[in-house]
């Protein structure tokens, strides 16, 4: 049925020379979308990971196209003659092995690289594990940072988490199941007690939210076999209390060098506490009015 829907879609359609991005299903082979398919199946050639895998979308659904891979360790080797043939008017698109490119995928390069020449990039919408995690989480999603793979050793994970200590907002870390018991420690002992979203498995058959306050997940984990598949784990702190004190030395610090909207935002963010009330005692600060 798909297949004279695609056909249907191509009649008289051309693509416009540039790069696009697409993103691809992160498991159900469903979730690409109709411009995604058309726009892989009208490009000059298609840059990939993996080229059997994306062999295995395209036939599919009856897309034949040149697929180059274009990954980690070829890219730097590969990036003029991609440039080249974009600057000659070719129509290109970059795909990952699953869900949106770049994000904790190739291709940061070749993008930053068509920016700096001024060719056009075209981004489509489509698959992205971390929003789709995000939005069934169940925790804040109007304030959340994507933090990627963190390091494998405990030492060095702790050292790249100390930075989000008090942050108020959701942050979202891709892990491998193997490694999830030891990372979920290294957040406990460095960001404290907070809500925590394992999301498993994303759009596949054995789709799975784990849900709970991050110290019982942890003990339920431990008395379980080791998850398997791919993981998203999210994690939203409990507010912390902040010493008014502590605000005001951190306002006075950032006041010495900021105007005072950029101290606020600052602070606030430093010490994850709300910037209305960041401000009012910034404004007491400058007017020498705090005890």
């Amino acid at each position: 049925m798909l297949k004279p829907l695609l056909t249907d879609l191509l009649q008289g359609i051309t693509l416009d020379p540039g790069l696009y991005i697409v993103p691809t299903p992160i498991g159900n082979t469903f979730d690409i979308t109709l411009r995604g398919l058309r726009t892989l199946a009208l490009v000059d050639f298609i840059l990939c990971e993996d080229t059997r895998k994306t062999a295995l979308l395209l036939n599919e659904y009856g897309i034949q196209k040149k697929l180059f891979s274009f990954h980690d360790h070829n890219e730097k080797a590969k990036l003029s003659t991609v440039m080249n043939k974009l600057k000659q008017g070719a129509t290109v698109a970059l795909v990952s092995d699953a869900g949106t490119p770049l994000v904790s995928d190739p291709g940061f390069p070749l993008i930053r690289e068509a920016v700096k020449e001024n060719l056009k990039i075209y981004s489509l919408p489509g698959p992205s594990s971390i929003m789709c995690a995000l939005v069934a989480s169940g925790l804040a999603v109007n304030r959340f940072a994507f933090i990627g793979f963190l390091k494998s050793k405990s030492a060095a994970r702790k050292k790249e988490l100390s930075p989000y200590k008090n942050r108020q907002e959701t942050l979202i870390f891709f892990e491998a199941a193997h490694r999830l018991n030891e990372t979920l420690q290294d957040i406990y002992d460095v960001l404290g007690s907070g809500k925590i979203v394992i999301a498993r498995e994303l759009t596949k058959t054995y789709e799975e939210f784990i849900r709970g306050e991050l110290v019982d997940i942890l003990q339920h984990l431990q008395k379980e076999a080791s998850l398997r598949g791919e993981i998203v784990v999210l994690f939203e702190a409990h507010e912390q209390k902040v010493d008014r004190a502590e605000i005001q030395n951190k306002l006075a610090e950032y006041l010495a060098v900021h105007p005072l909207r950029t101290a606020v935002d600052l602070a606030s963010a430093q010490l994850g506490v709300s910037r209305k009330d960041v401000y009012q005692l910034a404004l007491q600060l400058k007017d020498g009015k705090t005890k």
